[in-house]
Formats: C-alpha cells, structure tokens, sequence
C-alpha cells in the first residue's frame, strides 16, 4: 500500500473522513476517484460488488467493486454516498471487465494508525 502522513497547516482544506469499512454493505453505491491513464480528477460510480475479499496477499481486507479502476487509480479513495472515504483503490483484476478491488477503510486506519506510531517527522515543509 503507498500512503503518506501528511501535515498540512492550512485551514482552508478538510481532510476526507474514513468510514468504518465493518458498515459498507453488498449492492451500495460507490465513487471512485484518481488519475486513470494519466487522466486528472476522474471519477466513475459502482457498487460495492464483496466485501472482505482476499488479494494477492492474501489478506481479506479488499472491497470488490464493480466502479471503473485503471492505472492511476491506485491510491485515490473509494467513497461512499455521504462522501466519507470506504476503501483506497489498489488493483483491478487484468482481462476483466470493472473487476477492482479497494483496501477496506478499517485496514487503512490500522496502517496508518502503525506508522504514526513509528514515525518521525522529516521536517520538510512543501511550497
């Protein structure tokens, strides 16, 4: 998973809020939103297809969803309708058609609940 922690001292932006991805149900609408092929800003809708399915990995953490992902959606959110983030777009399954899978929003807050823990602050400020 690529993520970064961000500080951000400006009040004119609001952090996206993740949902408890436990409440995300079969059959419920979603956006996801990235950079398709190079595309900026780009969102398509879907449903949530399963959840709790396995990747690669092995770990059943993935939201399958039937919303349009290609490269460059890797790492945008997968949002539910009250706009509260469910899951980080990964992966789509190669050859298929709108066969993608999102890192549940629990998982998420667990990574980076972790790497808070850890972390320490590089003091590099971005203009």
């Amino acid at each position: 998973m690529d993520i970064a922690l961000l500080r951000i001292n400006d009040t004119n932006y609001s952090p996206l809020t993740l949902a408890d991805s436990d409440n995300t149900q079969v059959g419920e609408k979603v956006i996801a939103i990235g950079n398709p092929l190079g595309l900026q800003f780009s969102v398509s809708e879907g449903i949530v297809s399963a959840i709790h399915r396995a990747g690669e990995n092995g770990l059943n953490a993935y939201i399958q969803t039937d919303a349009s992902l290609n490269p460059g959606n890797s790492g945008g959110p997968l949002i539910d309708v009250n706009g509260n983030v469910v899951g980080i777009n990964n992966f789509k399954i190669i050859g298929s058609e709108n066969i993608g899978f999102s890192l549940e929003s629990n998982y998420v807050k667990d990574t980076i609940n972790a790497i808070a823990r850890k972390a320490k602050s590089i003091g590099t400020n971005l203009i």
